[in-house]
């Protein structure tokens, strides 16, 4: 649990951050190439993987109670990354950061 909550922080610090915008500029970027298309997929991938052992263990362990861990895995990844990508364009601000994660935590039965 400890793991998952500072790998959400880590996210909540970089929708917060003004300057996040280049990284979502960069994977446009990469996204305009075969190889860059290929490195972004596995990235997602392999975050899908992580995140999904993260689950599992959580609920091993008794910090979660979630059914089906990688669905929720993926889940959890596309709300981060629309965020991500939306707070390049509009202002999301500190009450809507956290009503997505107040969701992401009842997802994990935490």
């Amino acid at each position: 649990e400890e793991i998952l909550r500072a790998f959400l922080r880590s996210r909540i610090n970089v929708l917060r951050n003004p300057n996040h915008s280049f990284d979502i500029a960069v994977s446009e970027f990469a996204a305009n190439s075969v190889k860059g298309k290929e490195a972004l997929v596995k990235r997602a991938q392999d975050s899908v993987e992580i995140l999904t052992k993260l689950i599992e263990n959580g609920n091993e362990s008794g910090a979660f109670s979630c059914s089906k861990p990688e669905i929720t895995a993926t889940h959890i990844l596309w709300i981060l990354e629309g965020m991500s990508r939306h707070a390049g364009i509009i202002s999301i601000n500190d009450s809507q950061i956290s009503q997505q994660f107040d969701l992401i935590e009842r997802l994990l039965q935490i």
